[in-house]
């Protein structure tokens, strides 16, 4: 059956697609050029038996997040819609004992889009673009909050010829979040939803 794809998810599966594509590149280049571990001896969370973790917080991001490794910024680019450009910024580290990646984005929407659009239509574009691209199949998906105010949703999926990819997205006023992890070898530890779970909003 093929699939229609709406005007409105066309315009806006830019940020889903680059998100996976990017991962998906970094992967295929991960044996080549892997990043130093380099991490905090106070780091907290800790994980037993698991990488040592630093705090991140990359200016303007509005966030703090605990990582291993030395996250790397992407360039950032300009991802057009309907009403405008949305600025997207990507952050990428790996943990090599474990072999995993963890992928970090946001954007920001313009006001008068989001007022056009809400929250739950927003979110459900990401799921519909993913849905769109033939590498991914679903495992599961779930409705989440953030602070039990902020809406997201998570996801659990495969990429040919990769492991499982577990994948949030959060929507905090303009800006929208993507955090995403996947295993090398076919395993993600499941320590992943500790680095997850540490994700936190400054004001």
């Amino acid at each position: 059956m093929k699939i229609k794809m709406s005007s409105w998810v066309r315009q806006h599966q830019t940020f889903s697609f680059l998100m996976l594509a990017g991962v998906l590149a970094l992967l295929a280049g991960w044996h080549k050029n892997r990043p130093s571990d380099q991490p905090a001896s106070t780091a907290i969370p800790v994980i037993p038996g698991g990488p040592e973790l630093a705090e991140f917080s990359p200016p303007d991001g509005k966030f703090s997040i605990y990582l291993p490794g030395q996250p790397q910024p992407d360039e950032s680019s300009i991802i057009a819609n309907r009403d405008g450009a949305a600025n997207s910024h990507s952050y990428i580290t790996s943990y090599r004992q474990d072999g995993f990646l963890f992928f970090l984005s946001y954007q920001d929407y313009p006001e008068d889009y989001l007022k056009l659009n809400g929250p739950k239509k927003i979110l459900a574009a990401q799921e519909e673009s993913l849905l769109l691209q033939k590498e991914v199949t679903f495992k599961q998906r779930k409705s989440i909050t953030l602070n039990k105010t902020i809406p997201g949703k998570e996801y659990q999926y495969g990429a040919q010829g990769w492991g499982l990819f577990v994948q949030r997205y959060y929507l905090a006023e303009q800006r929208l979040y993507s955090l995403a992890a996947v295993g090398i070898y076919g395993v993600t530890p499941t320590y992943i939803y500790t680095i997850f779970d540490s994700f936190k909003l400054k004001d």
